[in-house]
């Protein structure tokens, strides 16, 4: 009797521990599910970033107030406090945490500080592949393309959301918010609104968050004055080994063959190669006669100039296209190729981050394909996929164009 007791105690024992571990995994399974959104009818599960938190400040929080909020984080000392405009749009304050601080020391740090009379909510911030995702209550819709403007502004009447942006330059695309919602509770909405059979797709227009981009130095860009020879004679010639490799770097002739497809041909003035990136220095001496219209996807206007540590944009159009064969700095792999620049992003400071958002992306390719741009050329990428992005891209393939990621 002692015996079968005992075994029947061991057995509700296991099973109830089966049956906790099963039901505790199930709930921790749907808890660690309630952020996503679809793409293409697949379920993206959002995980929450230990990098980043971002604040949203009140409506009418002043600008002292503001700057004070700010001074606070910063002398805490867990935390980087992030300003570009694009975070200033959505009245977010971004806090990166300091290399070498714990995580959970900057989970209570942050959790302090959005309890204060100045924040109205903390907003979700997301991590995929070194990527970080900041969650607004902002959303990129595509409507169908048999969906009327009468039945558009019907359903958006329908869910309580207010029209931020008309997409003139792709029918039926809107950027909505929902009004009165939280980041968290408008995510839920849109996720509800995906299968409202007029929507192709609506997905979050996040606040993206790269890692740092290097700088070259000036000196490895090049000057002006070609000549006619087919090997340019540009001191740095010698050491661009992915153009024609010696042997200096690994395998001789693991290169590009450059000079090769110079003796048929250098490039045309005809071309144009779109630099998508942190914008490119137009008054540059090796790049300023090959610049046609420059256009700033962060603001909408043409004024990209770079920031002063923002120079990974024009080292990538110094690669492209520097002036050749000038007995200084680099040769380009085209001699004779224009350049657009279009800035999509951006950091604050020198080794700060990149911040753009989805929506600053897609319209970045969509202007460089409608300005006439045949390459596009794109040193970015990673996070979660966008059908906002992949459209734009599609867009610019359909075009006939050549699109770049490196």
């Amino acid at each position: 009797m002692k015996i079968t007791k005992s075994i029947n105690v061991t057995a509700f024992i296991l099973f109830f521990c089966v049956f906790y571990a099963g039901f505790f995994g199930t709930i921790m399974g749907q808890e660690s599910e309630t952020d996503y959104y679809f793409v293409d009818g697949k379920k993206i599960v959002l995980k929450l970033s230990q990098n980043y938190s971002a604040l949203k400040l009140k409506p009418g929080t002043s600008v002292a107030e503001i700057k004070s909020f700010r001074a606070d984080i910063d002398s805490a000392g867990v935390g980087i406090v992030e300003d570009v405009p694009v975070l200033q749009k959505y009245n977010i304050v971004l806090v990166r945490i300091k290399e070498g601080i714990a995580p959970s020391s900057f989970r209570a740090s942050t959790e302090s500080f959005s309890k204060k009379k100045e924040v109205e909510s903390e907003n979700p911030v997301y991590g995929v592949g070194g990527i970080d995702q900041a969650l607004v209550n902002e959303f990129i819709v595509q409507f169908k393309s048999e969906a009327s403007e009468e039945k558009i502004a019907q359903s958006i009447k329908n869910k309580n959301a207010e029209v931020v942006k008309k997409d003139e330059k792709i029918k039926n695309r809107y950027i909505l918010k929902f009004t009165g919602k939280s980041a968290k509770e408008a995510l839920a909405i849109s996720n509800e609104y995906y299968q409202d059979p007029l929507v192709k797709f609506i997905e979050p227009n996040f606040i993206l968050i790269y890692p740092k981009r290097p700088k070259m130095k000036k000196k490895d860009i090049g000057r002006a004055g070609p000549s006619p020879e087919a090997v340019p004679i540009d001191p740095w010639f010698s050491k661009q080994w992915y153009l024609n490799n010696t042997g200096s770097v690994g395998v001789a002739d693991a290169d590009i063959d450059a000079p090769e497809a110079w003796d048929i041909h250098k490039g045309s003035t005809t071309k144009i190669v779109a630099i998508i990136d942190e914008g490119v220095d137009t008054e540059h001496e090796d790049l300023k006669d090959k610049i046609v219209t420059p256009y700033d996807a962060t603001d909408g206007d043409n004024n990209q100039e770079p920031i002063s540590w923002n120079g990974h944009g024009t080292s990538c159009a110094g690669i492209a296209a520097a002036i050749t064969n000038n007995d200084t700095g680099i040769a380009a792999i085209g001699w004779e190729v224009k350049i657009m620049p279009v800035r999509i992003a951006y950091s604050a400071y020198e080794n700060g981050p990149w911040i753009t958002s989805v929506s600053i992306i897609a319209d970045g390719i969509t202007t460089a394909v409608n300005r006439g741009a045949h390459v596009l050329s794109n040193s970015w990428g990673g996070g979660t996929p966008f059908s906002t992005i992949t459209e734009a891209i599609d867009y610019a393939i359909a075009n006939n164009r050549i699109v770049v990621f490196a």
